[in-house]
């Protein structure tokens, strides 16, 4: 969805999230502080079943950051198909076992590893183990 758009991850998410009615800064003013609280922005799930949560409280500049939940079996993408995007991905495992699919290797994160990579690079994630995989995410845009 996202490299069909040519947008980020995070573009999908509520832009609400963060805000509460009346406190929206005036247009050109940035907000020394930003609070998300729970359920200001709803998760995002794909058809195979991922959730991706925004973990910023609104849109960042320059920036996505997000947590994506895979259920066993799940795959971000089709069976045979890889995807790019814009930026830089930097994430981290922090619970089951992440497979990312890139041209010419396959990677295999676990609980604690992390991974840098261009989202130019074409690449596709899924979960191949038998527990739910959790990763957080940050995309940096050029």
């Amino acid at each position: 969805m996202v490299q069909a758009l040519d947008a980020s991850v995070t573009d999908v998410f509520d832009e609400r999230a963060g805000q509460t009615a009346g406190t929206a800064p005036p247009e050109g003013v940035r907000p020394a502080v930003v609070v998300g609280r729970a359920g200001g922005s709803a998760p995002v799930t794909l058809e195979g079943g991922v959730v991706f949560r925004r973990l910023s409280p609104g849109p960042l500049a320059g920036a996505d950051l997000f947590e994506s939940t895979y259920p066993p079996g799940a795959l971000a993408t089709g069976v045979d198909e890889l995807v790019t995007h814009a930026g830089y991905e930097v994430g981290t495992v922090s619970t089951g076992e992440l497979t990312i699919d890139f041209p010419d290797e396959r990677v295999v994160l676990r609980a604690g590893d992390s991974v840098t990579f261009p989202c130019d690079l074409p690449h596709r994630l899924g979960n191949l183990g038998e527990v739910a995989a959790v990763a957080t995410w940050l995309i940096v845009h050029p």
